[in-house]
């Protein structure tokens, strides 16, 4: 077992668990010369043989993927193994503090300082849309997102949590908000089972 660690510095490690100690550390990821905090730290979900995917897609998702997301807006997949920058993503004029893989591990999304939730498209990367609000029905958050979590077993669904003390549940086949829940609840009083 191991447990993933992100630095000020903007550096990843991952420690063995029943060790805890800098002997164990390894480090598998350092942002370049000027350095930002990391925000949120995934792993990306193995795909399944059943997926559709082109054969250039298949190779470079075969990978054990790791997607950062830093204070100064960068989205970055590191290659696990080998701690190689496989790709880098900036939003300019934000800071990014939550990310999270679907359960497939087709999508993922990134949020932060500018209320909106990123949809990227894993295997181009490229972003597919920023969700923000479907109109009068569900705005979205009103504040800065701070949690952004998948469904385990919907890849469409996906939750997320702001500074606004609201919860999203966003529906990514449409790009928008479709549930909202305006509960106050301290984080130890609040169980989900995600």
């Amino acid at each position: 077992m191991f447990d993933l660690i992100g630095y000020t510095d903007g550096t990843i490690r991952f420690f063995q668990a029943s060790i805890l100690k800098n002997q164990a550390q390894c480090q598998i990821a350092q942002q370049g010369s000027d350095p930002s905090p990391t925000g949120c730290i995934k792993f990306r979900p193995n795909f399944y043989e059943g997926q559709q995917m082109e054969d250039e897609f298949r190779q470079k998702y075969s990978q054990k993927t790791l997607l950062s997301v830093t204070c100064d807006g960068i989205i970055n997949h590191w290659n696990a193994a080998t701690g190689k920058l496989q790709h880098s993503t900036r939003h300019e004029d934000n800071s990014l503090f939550a990310c999270d893989f679907s359960c497939d591990g087709l999508k993922f999304v990134a949020a932060g300082k500018d209320f909106k939730i990123y949809l990227y498209d894993e295997l181009t990367r490229q972003l597919i849309t920023p969700m923000t609000s479907n109109g009068l029905r569900v705005n979205g958050h009103q504040n800065r997102v701070f949690c952004t979590k998948f469904m385990p077993d919907d890849p469409n669904v996906c939750v997320t949590g702001g500074w606004d003390r609201i919860m999203k549940l966003y529906d990514t086949r449409i790009g928008k908000p479709v549930a909202v829940s305006y509960t106050h609840l301290r984080a130890h009083e609040t169980k989900a089972n995600l």
